[in-house]
């Protein structure tokens, strides 16, 4: 991989310390909402960083994405569900059963303005052997019917979202050191080859371009939708998730030492900030 300048911008803010695993940054109604993996919970917080929601889940969460209703939806990944979290937070319930269609598991979550929700499983355990299994995508309609829309050699789905349009579907794959960018009308895929990364969670930068964290390294790229690498920028931990702010002034990062159980322990996990020319 050629990486491209690195737009440093100042230096990183911390928003929120002290997670084990945060995953999964999504704003919405001017909070940032994010999942702890490590404590089985989901937060939200201001742009000062003030706690406005806390929900205790009794599994393990994986995407987050909210119906035109405002119901908020999350991955439960063991469960292989997606589940409805009730106002306040106070029940759950199944939303999507996506056991059937599911390719090992499910992890990441987006959910579209008309409440098409897009639930990638990874197909493959962490620590699998070459060659791994493709995992796939699964959309779930508002109707709640299901199938499977991508399925052809996606190396460890992770971290989907969708282009501001929402006519793109963004899958970073892991283990395959690249990034597919789908067209949802038609099919077609455009992949963006990272070699040297473990892309993670992703979300839009602008009309025509993406973020990407590098779960192996402390960077988090840009990519258009050409499959170009146009800006790169750092921070003081390994990424694992971005997310922009409502005037998409704001990159957010999901940081942590690892992902393995020390560091969850250790609660190496946080919430950093930088400033991004709109």
């Amino acid at each position: 991989m050629t990486d491209a300048a690195i737009h440093v911008g100042g230096p990183a803010e911390l928003l929120v310390g002290g997670l084990a695993f945060p995953e999964e940054p999504r704003w919405r109604a001017d909070l940032l909402w994010f999942i702890d993996a490590g404590a089985n919970q989901i937060l939200a917080v201001d742009e000062e960083g003030r706690e406005m929601r806390r929900i205790a889940l009794d599994f393990t969460p994986g995407g987050l994405g909210w119906l035109p209703d405002e119901t908020l939806l999350v991955v439960d990944v063991q469960g292989r569900r997606v589940v409805a979290i009730a106002a306040q937070g106070a029940s759950s319930s199944t939303y999507a059963d996506v056991s059937r269609l599911a390719r090992l598991r499910p992890n990441g979550l987006c959910v579209s303005r008309d409440g098409v929700a897009y639930v990638a499983t990874i197909g493959s355990e962490l620590r699998a052997e070459e060659p791994r299994p493709s995992g796939n995508i699964i959309q779930v309609a508002p109707d709640l019917r299901q199938e499977v829309l991508f399925e052809d050699d996606i190396r460890f789905p992770n971290g989907i979202s969708l282009s501001l349009d929402e006519r793109r579907l963004y899958v970073p794959e892991t283990f395959g050191e690249r990034v597919s960018i789908f067209e949802l009308a038609t099919g077609a895929r455009v992949v963006a080859p990272v070699s040297g990364t473990w892309p993670d969670g992703s979300c839009a930068a602008s009309a025509d371009s993406l973020w990407f964290a590098d779960a192996g390294s402390a960077r988090i790229f840009r990519v258009d939708h050409g499959g170009r690498i146009v800006e790169t920028q750092e921070f003081c931990r390994r990424c694992y998730a971005p997310a922009m702010n409502g005037r998409r002034d704001r990159l957010y990062a999901a940081v942590a030492d690892d992902h393995g159980a020390a560091a969850r322990a250790r609660r190496t996990g946080s919430i950093f900030w930088k400033p991004i020319p709109t």
